[in-house]
């Protein structure tokens, strides 16, 4: 028979064992898309400059060859151009997120990235106030 000692006990590791339970099902709740991408690479220089627009450029850890502006991307290594990227570079930077435009990157590149399992975000800009949605768009993956 049980007495209230024991029976407290028991109620408190079901409390504790429901909380467990809650934490892990929360934490499974964030899909990959909604985390914070802490090592981005940008395959286009206006993606550069958008992404340190959004307050992200500190999370860049590679670039494509023309970025230039702001003058800090210039210490950044480049990944290629929109002729050809360099998947070993890219695969050595262990990136989060990639983000290319989409005009400008070849359909085997796509392809390629995608195959490696590599997080790739292609965007697309077709008028000005595409803009700053593409800003904060950013600003919220990033």
């Amino acid at each position: 028979m049980l007495n209230w000692d024991s029976l407290t006990t028991v109620r408190l590791l079901v409390l504790h064992l429901l909380g467990l339970c809650l934490i892990f099902i929360n934490s499974q709740a964030w899909s990959a898309d909604s985390m914070p991408k802490h090592r981005i690479i940008s395959l286009a220089p206006h993606i550069t400059e958008l992404v340190y627009s959004a307050g992200a450029g500190q999370y860049l850890v590679g670039v494509s060859d023309y970025s230039d502006y702001p003058n800090q991307v210039k210490q950044l290594p480049s990944v290629g151009n929109s002729h050809a990227i360099n998947i070993e570079a890219i695969l050595a930077l262990k990136p989060d997120l990639i983000i290319a435009w989409d005009s400008s990157i070849r359909p085997q590149d796509i392809a390629k990235l995608r195959s490696l399992g590599l997080n790739l975000w292609l965007t697309q800009i077709q008028t000005l106030q595409d803009i700053p949605k593409l800003i904060s768009q950013i600003g919220q993956k990033a």
